[in-house]
């Protein structure tokens, strides 16, 4: 299911199911499924627009100020090791695939014998 606040209007929130779990799941609410909101993709449309114009905005500025190692070295200078860019990491939101974190792919990982039959670890 899928719930948008985005162009439903004030204090609303507009439902969608979008498999047939969420379909049973509305039915057994006693809630049913509706249209989108009138002028919900033009209101997301702009989001995003906004959204990545300043994303690039950003990584141009960043781009442009750690243009070699000296500079990025400068930059994570600054570093107190609060971890919160580790905790903003889509390789750790996306099934925990940081190595930082000890996450080794399959090929890397140590295999052990185990009753006779190889396990990677």
């Amino acid at each position: 299911m899928r719930l948008c606040a985005i162009g439903a209007g004030s204090g609303t929130v507009f439902i969608e199911a979008i498999t047939e779990k969420g379909e049973q799941a509305l039915e057994k609410s006693g809630l049913k499924s509706g249209e989108a909101p009138a002028g919900r993709n033009e209101a997301v449309k702009k989001l995003v627009a906004v959204r990545t114009a300043a994303r690039d905005k950003e990584f141009a500025e960043f781009r442009a100020d750690v243009n070699s190692f000296e500079a990025l070295a400068d930059k994570l200078a600054a570093c107190i090791n609060c971890y919160n860019c580790r905790v903003a990491c889509p390789g750790l939101l996306l099934q925990g695939m940081c190595i930082h974190h000890g996450y080794l792919p399959a090929h890397r990982r140590p295999v052990h014998d185990v009753g006779g039959s190889k396990a990677v670890c």
